[in-house]
Formats: structure tokens, sequence, C-alpha cells
């Protein structure tokens, strides 16, 4: 079980830093997409010793995130899987007793997210791309939505978690929408990789930190 969750991080590291950039690219994202893999079999290992209803969540999360992952060169494709994956994010929340967390921080984490947000969505919409504007917009809701619900579960691993996932997706956002980022993959993948590190860590009892480091 560890070794698959050791397995996903040196494969992280490897496709971060390592990978050929001559690599065909159909190689390249099914080499991404091992990290991945390697956590689902950790947290399907996880589910079968815990039986808690929060990681069968989040193993469907994981599954539709690696074949996004995998299919990341179809724009539509990818973004309509990875809402899929949000979706079973936000039914593992739901699972927890959600708790209002401290309100500053709650303000605070919500209205930079917002802002980041709308400045993408703003550009999309002043190139008169109504309809990509439209949809993104619909995908950054759940998006938010996904940040606020952890909030309230207020399991530091969790809100990590999610700002980690939300933080990779601004960097793609911002390459797509508004201007090119130098080196994507080295912004993107990392926080995307530890999100899913972290969110495969939620039902194991080594790994929980007390509630009192957010409240």
């Amino acid at each position: 079980m560890i070794l698959s969750l050791i397995g996903s991080c040196l494969f992280a590291v490897y496709s971060i830093y390592f990978l050929p950039d001559d690599l065909a690219p159909v190689a390249q994202q099914l080499f991404k997409t091992i990290p991945i893999l390697l956590l689902i079999l950790f947290v399907q290992k996880t589910y079968e010793q815990t039986k808690q209803q929060k990681m069968y969540f989040i193993l469907c999360a994981l599954i539709f995130l690696a074949i996004a992952t995998a299919t990341f060169s179809h724009f539509i494709l990818s973004m309509a899987l990875f809402i899929i994956a949000q979706y079973f994010f936000i039914r593992a929340f739901l699972t927890f007793q959600l708790k209002k967390p401290n309100t500053v921080f709650l303000i605070i984490i919500v209205i930079g997210a917002a802002i980041s947000i709308g400045w993408i969505v703003g550009n999309i919409l002043k190139a008169q791309l109504y309809t990509l504007g439209f949809l993104i917009s619909s995908y950054f809701v759940l998006t938010l939505t996904l940040l606020w619900l952890s909030l309230f579960t207020r399991n530091f691993l969790i809100i990590s978690a999610t700002i980690c996932f939300i933080c990779a997706n601004l960097f793609f956002a911002i390459d797509h929408f508004i201007t090119e980022v130098p080196t994507l993959s080295l912004w993107m993948l990392p926080p995307y990789y530890v999100s899913c590190i972290l969110f495969s860590l939620v039902g194991t009892k080594y790994f929980g930190l007390p509630n009192k480091v957010i409240e």
C-alpha cells in the first residue's frame, strides 16, 4: 500500500522535472497519468480497509482525474471529466460534519479565489468568446463551491488539497486565456499532484492534523 504512494511521488517528480521534451505527446500524457493511477491503488486499499464513504467518492474522483489527465489535449472532454471529478470531491466533503470556519479566513480565501477567477473570465469575455466564457464560468462556479465546502470540513488535508487543485487550474487558465506561462508544467503540475496526494491521504489515520490548525 505504501509502495503505491511512494511510487506516485517518484513518478510525479519524474513527470515534472525529467520527462524528455522530445517524447511523443501521447506518451507524455500517459506518463503524467501514472502518479494518479498509483494513487488510485492506494485509495482503493484504504477504502477496502476502512470502508469510509468519503474514500469511495475520492476514489471515483481520482479515476476521473486520471482519465482527464490522459485526455488533456482534448480541452472540452478533459474539462467535462474534471467537472465530474469535482462533483465526487464535493460528495466526499459532504460526508464530513460541516462546521463554519473562522469568518476572516473564509472571506479572505473565497474573495481571493473569486477575484482571480473573475480576472480570467473577464479576459475571455473581452475577446467576445461568450460560449467559452459561459463554460469556463460554470466550471469555476463549481470550483468555488468545492473551495467553500472544503473550508467547512475544517480538515487541514482537504483544504490544502483544494487550494492546490485550484492553483493548478488557475495556472492552466492563465496560460490559455490571458498570457503564456513559460514552462507551464513546472507551475501547474506540482500543485496538481500535491492536491491528488493530499486527497488520497484523507482517509489515513497517520496524516490527520487537529482542527485547531485552521480554527
